[in-house]
């Protein structure tokens, strides 16, 4: 019986949908397999028996995830945001996503390897940004475009006016937001000029 009043359903490709549940119990804390749910009846694309659905948590919070086949894509519109209390913490979520055949872009954006974006954003980096010194919160979030992994400390240095000294490999500190990111998409000022793409993501027509 489905307790929640609400769940999000992540559409995956065929044969995705245990081996995604099963990443992403196992990524993030508080998090658990809950029901699976099989075609009582054969279908135009599956047979009676098959596994259709995984209800699991991730971190508290419900999802289903569906076994709909290739017909629709996921897209940095819609993400996932995980508050962090530490770099210990940070790496972790990171290393686990991009490590295991997902992708890094721009400002704790990473893509996992089912393409479902997330976002792993430290407390410290939100609140540097929200300084009430205007001054210190453009710094902050100026270094932050610079970054992909959030680097806690180099934003911290930022804040507080120091120069930034990189912890991590340039790849993970690239020298500022890549084209396709989401980040340099929402950092664009507006134009009056029709734009060539209202899309953030890199696919720039839909999957068939």
């Amino acid at each position: 019986m489905i307790r929640n009043r609400i769940a999000t359903c992540l559409w995956f490709d065929h044969g995705q949908v245990r081996e995604a549940a099963e990443f992403y119990v196992t990524t993030f804390p508080d998090s658990h397999l809950d029901a699976r749910r099989s075609a009582p009846t054969d279908g135009p694309d599956s047979k009676r028996g098959a596994e259709i659905s995984v209800e699991f948590t991730v971190l508290g919070m419900p999802f289903v995830a569906v076994n709909g086949g290739p017909h629709f894509r996921f897209s940095e519109a819609i993400s996932f945001q995980v508050y962090t209390d530490g770099q210990g913490e940070t790496d972790r979520y990171w290393t686990a996503i991009v490590g295991n055949g997902g992708t890094e872009s721009r400002c704790g954006w990473c893509k996992d390897k089912f393409g479902v974006s997330w976002q792993i954003l430290p407390r410290a980096l939100l609140a540097a940004i929200s300084d009430p010194d205007a001054a210190a919160a453009k710094r902050a979030m100026d270094a932050m475009m610079g970054m992909a992994r959030i680097d806690i400390a180099g934003i911290d240095r930022a804040r507080t006016g120091k120069p930034l000294v990189r912890r991590t490999p340039r790849s993970l500190l690239g020298a500022g937001p890549s084209l396709n990111s989401p980040c340099s998409s929402m950092a664009q000022p507006p134009s009056s000029k029709p734009a060539r793409s209202s899309s953030i993501s890199p696919r720039s027509t839909p999957a068939p």
